[in-house]
This record gives C-alpha cells, structure tokens and sequence, in this order.
C-alpha cells in the first residue's frame, strides 16, 4: 500500500500510482475494485505522471489529463479528508470527478436538484432495490447541467454516514462565469458487488469527505454550515414575513396572457373567481399566480403594468381588492435576467445585456425548447409600395412554414434617417444613421413569420427617402423553436447597479401602487448562483419589505433571499415505489425550515382542458379519468412533501367546476 490519509472516522488508502485503492468507514473496509476510474478532469481519467510528496496527512500527485497538466492533493484537514484537483493549463473552469466503490448494503442519499427531476422534493435515496445493471445520473441538457441544489452527499453504514461536500460558497467558482459549472453532479451504477458512485464539482473547489455517527448528526452539521455561510434565517424566525405567508395552504396558477397571443383569462375573470372560491369556502390565504397578467407571457421586460387588453389598471386594482376582500392573495411574475428587445426602452435597457451571457445574442426562452435550423432562406426582393407618409406597407412572399427569422433592409445608401420596421407585434429600429455609410442593415433580432405571406410595415424617420432608391428586403437565419415557444427575451447582467435600481423601481412601484403580495422573479439564476443577484434582491426587501419573493429553481443562496420556491412537481405513490423515485425526507429541514415549495409554473394541470402560458400548444380538447385521478392524487400527496399543492384553472371556460370545488374541499378536511 502506497499511502494513508485519515480524519475522524473515514481513511483513504492510496496505491502507488496515488489511486484510492481502499476506504475504511468506522472499521470497516471497502476495496475500490481496479476497473474503477478514480478521479480525473473534464470526465477523462487522469494519469499520473509524478508523486511530488506524501507527507504525514499529505499527498500531492501531478497528472496527466488528455495532455494536459494537472494536480492532486489529498490531506487531513479539520472538515474531513480535503481533496483538490486542478488543471495547470487551462482555467478553472472545468469538473473534477470522484469515482468511489460502496457494498450493497451501504444507502446513498443525495438532495434535489434546482430544478426538475426530482420532482420538487427534498432527497432521494439509492440502496439495494436499485437494479443490478441500472445506471442514474443527474441529467445533461443541450443549456448545461441540472446540478444538485445542495453540494451534498451522504452514504449511510450500520455504523455511521461518510459526507462527501464542497463547503463552497459559489462566489469562486461563480466568477469562472461558465453556465452548469457551479453545481455538483452524481452517477450512480449498480452491479453485483455494489454501487460505482461519482461525484463531479467545479475544480476550483475542493471536495471533502468527513464521518459523522448519524446522517441527522451530517444533516444538523451541513444546516449549520449553511446558516452561517448564506445568512440564512428559519422562516419562523423570519420577522419580515406577513402572517399570511405562513397560512398559505394552495396556490391557484390562473394563465392570462399567452405567448401566442391567446387571452385565456382576464381581471374580470379572477374578480368573478374569487367570489366563487369563497363560496367555495376555499382556504383563507390561497394565492393566486398571474402568468402573463400584464402583456403576453415573457414579453414587455422590465415594463410592469397593468395591460388595457386585459382590463386597465382600474380593472387590475379592483381585482387586487376582491381578492384582499375574499380572503385571498395576489401574485404576479417578473423576469430580473431578461429584457424585451422591441420594446422601445430597449435603447435604455441594451446598455445592461449581459456580454458572452446565455441569452445576450439569443432572442428566446430555451427553457426545455431546442432551437431548429430551418432550412430555407429566402432571396433578395425588391419592395414595391406606395409610399404615405414617408411610411410603406408590402407582404412578404410566401413562406413555407411559421418561423422566426431575421430581416435584412437594404439598396439604401446614402439615407440619413432610420428605419423602424413591425412584423405582426415586433417592432425594432434601425441606428441613427447607419445608411450614410452602409447599404443595408440586419436587424439583429427576429420576427416571428406566420406560413404564406406576412405584412411588413416600413416608416422612415428623419430624412426623405430619393426617388432612386431601389428598397429590397431579405429573410434569413430562420429557425424554428420545439417544442415550446415563449416571446422572445435578451439576458440582462443581474448584478449591474444600475440595471438593479431601474429593475427594482419598476416593480416596487407596482407593489405599492396596486398593494400587491407576493412577486415571483423568474430563473434568477441563469447567469450562474443567486450571488449576482445580491444588489438586486437585497433593494427589493428594503424597497416593499413587506413582499413575498418566489424564484424559479434555485441553489443555497438563494434561500437567504427568496421564501417560496418553484421547483419541480409531485409524484404519484406509484411513482414513488419505483427504485429510481424513493423518496426520503432526510435533507427536509435543509430546504423547508427557510423556504416553501409549490410545483413549477409549467407543471400544475386542470381537472377540466386549460392552456398554459408557457407553450404555444393548443389546450386538450377533454381530460381523461385517468388524468384527473392523477392530478387529484398529486394535490392530495403534495402537503404530504412539503410541497403546496397547486391548481390550474380554465376559469373563463368552465368556471369553478365540481370537481375542482371538491378536491379543495377535500383539502380544506385534510388540514
């Protein structure tokens, strides 16, 4: 045996090639079999090239990694066994890998993930019921990786539990500003021996393995650790709460406005809504979450108002005090990270798009859409109109299939204005002057082209157009979105203190204004942790401190600023006596004693046809029993996992059906 490192109760045995060859855990021993691929960089094994020392409690290797330099560090510290692995050559912005072999009657335990597949609940659990041959992994997206919420595992003996943890406060490795780095993975295989168990993290922190005698002790340790990292306060201990948030026992998600222009509901209809929850007797302190209440869902950031189409700021606040009348509360969806190119404030708010940021030269919400190359371009064509009042309106020719795509103006040189082009409900303008030097110009977001043929209306500003000007238009870069399509955004940088205060004005004004209870912000963290949002936040709760903030997903950070929480959704208990799907409520106090959870916005379902905000997809036509039986176990279970239990209403078709009124009834007997 080549080398030993130990702290507490867990020993690494290292080999003479720095490779852990055996771990001991309260006296027991596990051989880590030779087909093991034990760490490594960017998923690849490392090789070692050198063992520079093995000091008393120290291990330092150079390696190897695909031809590239790296190195390892083991050693005793006082948070367990500390092991560091980084590349010499390129930054840290890269996953480490850990590749560890447990027997199968060890339990590994794992918390959820920010957003997704572990279906808003706070752990799960992997012990001998997982099938030999069976592999889980945390899963890859085309957008990065759904890491886990917590950089934390456990894995639980007869004798005690082994935590293998970051302690990472994120702001390190979320400076490395690389999107799906910032969160642990796993991968767990089973086989006849036992489980290969990997756990990858961004290189640029450590990883630590540390024994405690009980997961509670580990748990008690971690809650700890995170209080005193993220300043994080028990909501009972949380006196910038309203009493209301605590009596919130079912959230209502009503879609208004949908990003295909669909009205699915208006202000009048939740007025009507609340009279007939209370005569419902629905639960004191339901609140209601308006997808789309102020222009089509995704569209109009940061401009926060109420909308004329939907029934003016008159109707709005009519609605806002029925609503107080009835029992219930209010709240309404923003989007910190994102900005609406067509509207004209975007000549403000361009200035804050977020440089290199997911979103900065991408026009869309990629939220589980891919984006599809659309092969078809069309070509050069000359406009013919007539012209009034400096302004042309032609069509388009035809286009095969609804797309989005971009517009190319050009045969203008020489003018000395700007153009200002609307296809459907997009609106973008050309830069002062760019024809004096150039004969056409690409306008750098698309439009949204319907199949056959679409109106284009042209208005020339600030100069006269000569009558020699040969005006021809292009259609290029089209694309298609699969298979959801939300209104088109641009990333903004979160952390901006300008672009904070202009984000915060407008949405602490609508509070006050209309006395609104709750705002959900949506995915805060696409640029990386909740850190980037501190500035932000942080004005919000000095601004209406009296205000709920909800997120959509989230990591340890955020806990500290928001008290609801959108993630994931509810299984079934079928679904949950699947191996993949055991449920634990170990890590509960981890997530529920500082935040609420309630399922995702695109999640809830209707016991009656309703359509959702977040596609474009035409509603069912009906729900089938087996449906609604679903939908009713899932209300009925949520509570059950510290989940609020949400509804979907299609109120302006159906009204408060029977059955919907039922199963708030039956929710009302089981509080």
């Amino acid at each position: 045996m080549g080398f030993q490192i130990h702290a507490g109760e867990v020993s690494i045995f290292f080999d003479r090639q720095a490779k852990p060859a055996k771990i001991k855990l309260f006296g027991q021993s596990f051989n880590q079999p030779a087909h093991i691929v034990s760490y490594g960089l960017w998923g690849k094994k490392a090789k070692v090239r050198r063992i520079a020392s093995k000091k008393e409690g120290k291990l330092t290797a150079y390696l190897e990694v695909e031809e590239k330099e790296a190195v390892f560090r083991a050693e005793t510290s006082r948070n367990g066994i500390k092991l560091a692995l980084r590349s010499l050559t390129d930054d840290r912005s890269c996953y480490a890998h850990l590749t560890l072999f447990f027997p199968e009657e060890l339990k590994i335990y794992f918390p959820g993930t920010p957003v997704g597949f572990t279906s808003g609940m706070s752990a799960r659990l992997f012990d001998r019921r997982m099938p030999v041959g069976s592999t889980f992994a945390t899963p890859e997206t085309e957008h990065g990786s759904k890491g886990l919420s917590h950089q934390l595992i456990l894995v639980e003996s007869d004798r005690g539990c082994l935590c293998l943890t970051n302690r990472s406060d994120l702001r390190e490795v979320f400076s490395l500003d690389v999107r799906g780095l910032a969160y642990p993975r796993i991968k767990i295989s089973r086989s006849v021996e036992g489980f290969s168990f990997t756990y990858y993290w961004p290189s640029a922190v450590p990883l630590f393995l540390r024994s405690f005698p009980s997961l509670q002790e580990a748990v008690r340790d971690y809650k700890q650790w995170m209080e005193n990292t993220f300043n994080l306060i028990p909501l009972e201990q949380n006196s910038g709460l309203p009493d209301w948030f605590f009596n919130t026992k079912l959230i209502i998600t009503l879609d208004m406005w949908r990003s295909n222009g669909q009205i699915a509901h208006n202000y009048q209809h939740l007025i009507d809504l609340c009279k007939d929850m209370r005569k419902a007797r629905a639960p004191k302190d339901t609140l209601f979450y308006l997808p789309g209440w102020n222009y089509k869902y995704d569209a109009h950031y940061p401009e926060y108002s109420p909308t004329p189409e939907l029934g003016g700021p008159k109707k709005f606040k009519q609605m806002v005090d029925t609503a107080h009348e009835c029992g219930y509360r209010i709240m309404v969806h923003t989007m910190p990270c994102g900005v609406d190119p067509y509207l004209p404030q975007f000549e403000i708010t361009k200035k804050w798009v977020k440089k290199g940021h997911i979103f900065a030269n991408y026009a869309g919400w990629p939220g589980g859409s891919k984006v599809l190359k659309y092969d078809w371009e069309g070509k050069k064509e000359q406009i013919s109109g007539t012209m009034v009042d400096n302004s042309i309106l032609f069509p388009t020719i035809t286009i095969p299939e609804k797309c989005e795509a971009k517009l190319v103006i050009g045969g203008l040189s020489g003018f000395g204005g700007q153009i200002k082009i609307t296809v459907g409900e997009r609106r973008l303008e050309s830069p002062p002057q760019w024809f004096m030097k150039n004969d056409s110009y690409t306008f750098p977001f698309p439009f949204f082209f319907k199949a056959g043929t679409n109106q284009v209306h042209l208005k020339f500003t600030e100069a006269e157009l000569t009558k020699d000007m040969n005006i021809w238009y292009q259609i290029v870069d089209c694309f298609h979105f699969a298979p959801i399509w939300t209104y088109p955004f641009v990333g903004t940088e979160l952390s901006n203190p300008e672009w904070a205060s202009y984000f915060t004005g407008r949405v602490s004004s609508l509070v006050q204004q209309f006395d609104i209870d709750a705002v959900h912000l949506d995915a805060h963290i696409l640029g990386g942790t909740s850190w980037e949002g501190t500035e932000l936040f942080n004005q919000l709760r000095k601004q209406i401190p009296k205000t709920v903030f909800s997120c959509e997903v989230f990591d340890e950070p955020a806990m500290s600023f928001f008290s609801l929480i959108q993630n994931g959704e509810i299984l079934t208990n079928k679904e949950l006596n699947e191996w993949r799907n055991q449920y634990t409520p170990i890590f509960s106090n981890l997530i529920l004693d500082y935040v609420k959870l309630y399922p995702h916005l695109c999640v809830p379902e209707g016991l009656v046809p309703v359509a959702k905000v977040c596609n474009i997809e035409k509603p069912p036509t009906e729900v089938s029993e087996e449906q609604r039986k679903r939908i009713r176990e899932v209300v009925m279970n949520a509570g059950k996992y510290g989940v609020i239990p949400n509804l979907r209403l299609n109120y302006k078709d159906y009204g408060l059906d029977q059955e919907t009124k039922q199963v708030i009834a039956q929710l009302v007997a089981s509080f």
